[in-house]
């Protein structure tokens, strides 16, 4: 059974400061919502795909390989008793996966994303941004994420996850609430500051899966950048990440590294997806049924702005952020037997479920 129950938990006590309030997309939808598990697995593989391929990059489908049939037969989000014998590891995998991955899935319908890129990724482009408390956990890290959605609005992401219990998961997201202000955006350019955490439990626990979010604090410093700049990387980032999916690596970390668009013609990229075949996979699961995935590119974006004299990777993004009309949004939601997941330069991935 793919129909899964989780409650959802936002902290509004956690947004302090007055003139920056709940946001409308996140009030009054705290409660149980029931989610497809298939299309937050697709989900997954989006999240956890960087814009630059390094070499040390897993399977960006491993979702689907390894966490199938790690769940349940039942409307509890709840791991199996099988699941209970894996090596701590990779549990601890499988928590951060499924924390950036439900995020994202749940972010996209809630606030309709449009990009969804790895701090990291700015911080190469734009040192900065580096973060003036140099440390890797606790209240001074950076966010994991920064995200724009359909109206070029500006917001921070750090994603936690686990397994052990509620507590723990309370423990890791308090990491993010520091007791001092250590953003520094004195241009206004980031609209939210979220941490969101999952737990998932075992088969044997009495307490039901739990997503939270929070308002927390981050170690960032935007005083000498522009919003400019930070939504033409965001896309820039989504494109390389569509491109990697869909097994065009060489020229997703041309996209991706370029320092000047200028250099890269629409019609290059649309010559090299045209080229490129389909990527399908059939999984074998439980209970004698099986997962087909696919990833496919939809071409009608480019090829549409490719006529309008808008040559350049430059020319689209500049054109893009611009046009107050154009307003792309990633895409997620299930389908009769499955999954499907949409970016807005047209990378499509569909899961079915298959007897």
């Amino acid at each position: 059974m793919f129909q899964k129950d989780i409650l959802v938990a936002v902290d509004c006590s956690t947004w302090r400061d007055p003139s920056k309030p709940v946001p409308s997309s996140l009030v009054g939808i705290s409660g149980y919502n029931t989610f497809n598990l298939v299309e937050v697995l697709l989900n997954i593989s989006f999240a956890t795909r960087h814009p630059t391929r390094t070499g040390m990059s897993v399977n960006d489908y491993w979702a689907f390989l390894r966490y199938i049939n790690c769940f349940e037969d039942s409307k509890d989000f709840k791991l199996n008793k099988d699941w209970k014998d894996v090596d701590a590891h990779q549990k601890t995998i499988l928590s951060d996966d499924f924390g950036m991955g439900f995020a994202l899935y749940y972010l996209t319908k809630k606030m309709n994303l449009l990009t969804f890129v790895d701090t990291t990724y700015f911080l190469r482009h734009l040192p900065s941004l580096s973060t003036r408390h140099k440390s890797k956990n606790g209240p001074s890290k950076s966010p994991d994420f920064i995200l724009m959605d359909e109206f070029y609005n500006i917001h921070l992401l750090e994603c936690k996850g686990t397994q052990h219990s509620l507590n723990t998961l309370t423990k890791q997201m308090n990491n993010g609430i520091p007791q001092k202000r250590n953003i520094n955006d004195p241009f206004g350019i980031i609209d939210e500051k979220l941490v969101t955490g999952l737990f998932i439990p075992n088969f044997n626990s009495s307490n039901a899966a739990t997503f939270r979010i929070i308002d927390p604090e981050f170690a960032l410093d935007f005083s000498k950048v522009s919003k400019k700049e930070i939504i033409a990387l965001s896309l820039q980032g989504q494109m390389a990440k569509e491109l990697h999916l869909f097994g065009l690596n060489y020229l997703a970390n041309k996209v991706a590294n370029s320092v000047d668009l200028n250099e890269i013609r629409i019609n290059e990229v649309i010559e090299a997806i045209s080229s490129q075949d389909n990527v399908s996979y059939q999984q074998e699961g439980a209970s004698k049924m099986s997962i087909f995935w696919e990833v496919q590119y939809n071409l009608s974006f480019l090829r549409k702005y490719d006529n309008k004299n808008i040559k350049t990777l430059y020319d689209l993004i500049e054109w893009m952020r611009e046009s107050s009309n154009i307003k792309p949004s990633m895409l997620s939601q299930e389908t009769d037997k499955g999954a499907i997941f949409e970016s807005p330069f047209g990378l499509t991935i569909s899961a079915e479920r298959q007897m």
